[in-house]
């Protein structure tokens, strides 16, 4: 995958040396805990997250539900090698994971949920990424994600220093006004209206951090 960082920091490097910190731990818990959610009322058996990091909510969903298949997706090879060793050293059968990279997604499988958190921040071409990633759910299967919007542009833009060189790379995209999403772009994008995730599972909005659920036949009795 040739320049796939071009518009972030080295993944690849980033992973080689990262540990996971409480920060990420508990994100990861707290996301685990909205999904089984998701899981549980509409009966999901397989589940994929794209660009999956440490898999810190996959492992903690995988153990949960051992008739669940889980599928991990990320660009870096550093970060996938230490999850398959995680996942075979947790006794963890029924999780694998797989490089492929947004927006433009090689396998052709597809899931029941497809979630993508963290992620498209990093993504020039945002509207092409959501659909892609959309393709891959099942009829009937439910497409979660968080993206960057203009109330994220206001945030970092107060939060990251000028001096500060490696996070203004990082999110070079959002603070240069590159990958910016409304809720009419997600609508005209995949032909379906987004819905309120943090609202779906009993939490109040975060429009700094706008997180959203799309259903595939969504009159097939979606909520």
């Amino acid at each position: 995958m040739p320049g796939k960082y071009k518009n972030t920091i080295d993944w690849d490097r980033f992973w080689e040396s990262e540990t996971v910190s409480e920060n990420m731990l508990m994100g990861g818990r707290n996301m685990a805990g909205r999904l089984a959610r998701f899981i549980e009322q509409y009966g999901l058996r397989r589940i994929a997250d794209f660009g999956c990091g440490p898999g810190i909510t996959m492992f903690i969903l995988a153990e949960k539900y051992p008739e669940c298949e889980f599928v991990g997706f990320d660009p870096s090879m550093p970060v996938i090698e230490k999850n398959r060793a995680r996942a075979e050293n947790s006794g963890l059968s029924n999780m694998r994971f797989e490089q492929d990279m947004l927006p433009r997604i090689r396998t052709n499988e597809k899931f029941d949920l497809v979630y993508c958190i963290a992620t498209l921040h990093y993504v020039k071409d945002i509207r092409g990424a959501i659909r892609n990633l959309y393709a891959r759910v099942n009829d009937s299967g439910f497409l979660i994600f968080n993206y960057p919007n203009r109330f994220s542009l206001h945030a970092y833009r107060n939060q990251i220093r000028p001096d500060d060189a490696e996070n203004r790379k990082r999110f070079s995209l959002i603070l240069n006004e590159k990958n910016l999403l409304t809720l009419k772009d997600i609508d005209s994008a995949l032909g379906r209206c987004p819905k309120n995730f943090w609202k779906a599972v009993g939490e109040g909005p975060n429009r700094e951090n706008n997180c959203v659920y799309v259903r595939r036949n969504a009159a097939a009795g979606a909520k």
